[in-house]
């Protein structure tokens, strides 16, 4: 997949997990399948319109930290090219000062080009990302988030709205799920809208792990996939 900003913008932006810590899940049982990613390792593959990989990155996931101002989750990234060759080596800081119900923190895979590698997250939408059940539900809510980041040399205030529409869920077997919607990208540099990105996604989700894979598509049919390892 053709990289859409080679000047420290965004390189990618995505929602991945709405995450409910062990200890306040037993007191807010309620809005929230439970992802846990800790010490987790996940695999993203970069494809073009023919299919054909461009790049990919091996994400290892730290713990999550909780302190006064909210939660924090530090993710090591190593970035191969089309031939296997590490090309580079980063880690990204996500905040989230913001719970819902008191019960998740929230996590956006995969990252921001960022000099200071501290990614600012602000939940819009009342709801959950993801239902607490799957079964007996056939769709899921519309959902939206605010970014807030430095990019480039200045270290520019930059802000990324991600809104998430038309989920629909296909049960599968053995304890998997497929949830298939749109995700709209927009990113702003103080008025300026510099990107606009819109994905057809594809998730499948297995009630023991969370989500296992993910394919995120462009109307010119380059894509990107990620998947758990272990």
């Amino acid at each position: 997949m053709k990289n859409k900003i080679d000047y420290n913008f965004l390189v990618f932006i995505l929602i991945w997990f709405l995450i409910p810590l062990p200890s306040l899940l037993a007191q807010e049982n309620t809005g929230m399948l439970m992802f846990q990613i800790e010490g987790k390792q996940f695999e993203k593959n970069n494809y073009d319109k023919n299919g054909f990989i461009t790049d990919s990155q091996v994400l290892n996931v730290g713990k999550i930290k909780k302190d006064t101002k909210g939660y924090s989750l530090k993710i090591n990234t190593k970035i191969f090219n089309e031939k296997g060759t590490l090309k580079s080596e980063k880690s990204f800081n996500y905040l989230c000062d913001k719970s819902q119900n008191g019960a998740v923190f929230m996590g956006v895979f995969p990252f921001v080009n960022t000099k200071s590698g501290n990614i600012n997250i602000e939940v819009l939408s009342n709801n959950f990302l993801y239902p607490n059940s799957l079964e007996n539900e056939d769709k899921v809510n519309d959902f939206s988030l605010l970014v807030n980041y430095k990019t480039g040399f200045l270290g520019v205030n930059t802000k990324t709205f991600l809104n998430i529409t038309n989920r629909k869920i296909t049960k599968l077997i053995n304890g998997r799920y497929e949830l298939n919607g749109n995700i709209e990208i927009k990113t702003f540099v103080g008025k300026l809208n510099v990107l606009t990105l819109n994905y057809i996604s594809n998730e499948i989700i297995e009630i023991a792990n969370g989500i296992i894979f993910q394919k995120y598509t462009e109307k010119d049919g380059s894509y990107f996939t990620i998947e758990l390892k272990n």
